[in-house]
């Protein structure tokens, strides 16, 4: 089935994707920023959809607390039934912030 999400709090308009048999498909953003959005939907394609809700639950974006991978956690959390954790999940959240290795533009 497919879901389609407006978004507000980060640079895409809308986030789509297919749920099928517990599995995303087709993930699609309208706008943002192309890497970003392409890495997302590659990366999560094919993958159990609760998993990829729960790996990507809590991700910053800088300073702001929405992000890219965050608000597509939210998104799928909401297509599954289900409540998104109230506590930062993953490592990147739990840390605060993402710092870029020596030598690379930082985060």
């Amino acid at each position: 089935m497919r879901y389609e999400q407006p978004l507000k709090k980060i640079c895409p308009k809308s986030l789509g994707f297919d749920i099928e048999d517990g599995i995303i498909r087709n993930i699609s953003f309208a706008g943002g920023c192309p890497g970003n959005t392409a890495g997302l939907g590659i990366l999560a394609e094919g993958r159990d959809a609760l998993e990829v809700a729960r790996t990507l639950s809590g991700i910053p974006c800088g300073k702001k607390a929405a992000s890219c991978p965050g608000e597509l956690s939210k998104a799928i959390f909401k297509a599954l039934g289900k409540r998104p954790p109230r506590k930062k999940t993953t490592a990147l959240a739990a840390a605060g912030k993402a710092k870029a290795p020596d030598g690379a533009a930082g985060a």
